[in-house]
């Protein structure tokens, strides 16, 4: 199991992406967001407990899931992202599963509620695709929660089929994007 460290040449496409996609005006926010956070480029087994800890509170502990049911047997040969604070608190995980040389499956994407709509996640999916992008993968393919279907629309994600019903409550969706 590793945490993916960044390649240079992975986050300097991604600085750039940031930087050409946003206006003189957001500039100077945006280089506060990226001085106050930061994506995770060591292996600590502090970083996953923080990783699986946010992963548990996120997307099981709400449904009544018992601790543990936030890993699997495919996190060994994964990728896996954290984003961190500068109080070195968790805010944003994600997982990048290798499928097949031409897929990868997103899986555990997660951010800290008091931190949505901050842009984390969109930036935890341009890295993960980065990363997708180097292994030669040419698509994504993730199954969305019903409440996070038209957030993975607006980064360019295409709605397949409605997926399944995980523990009898939570509909997901099927999801694809080229990249």
């Amino acid at each position: 199991m590793y945490i993916v460290s960044a390649p240079t040449s992975v986050m300097v496409r991604l600085l750039r992406r940031i930087e050409i996609s946003i206006n003189s005006w957001l500039t100077t926010i945006s280089a506060f967001w990226l001085m106050a956070f930061y994506f995770l480029l060591n292996t600590s087994p502090q970083d996953f407990e923080a990783y699986y800890a946010l992963r548990y509170k996120i997307l099981r502990q709400p449904w009544g899931q018992p601790p543990g049911s936030e890993r699997d047997t495919d996190d060994n040969s994964s990728c896996h992202a954290l984003i961190k604070n500068e109080m070195q608190e968790a805010i944003a995980v994600c997982r990048l599963q290798l499928n097949n040389v031409h897929t990868a499956q997103l899986r555990y994407m997660a951010v800290r509620e008091d931190m949505q709509g901050k842009g984390l996640g969109r930036s935890l999916l341009t890295y993960m695709e980065e990363i997708a992008c180097e292994k030669g993968i040419t698509q994504v393919v993730l199954h969305a929660r019903e409440n996070a279907r038209d957030f993975y629309l607006k980064c360019g994600y295409h709605l397949i089929e409605p997926s399944y019903l995980l523990w009898n409550i939570i509909p997901h969706y099927y999801m694809r994007k080229t990249l």
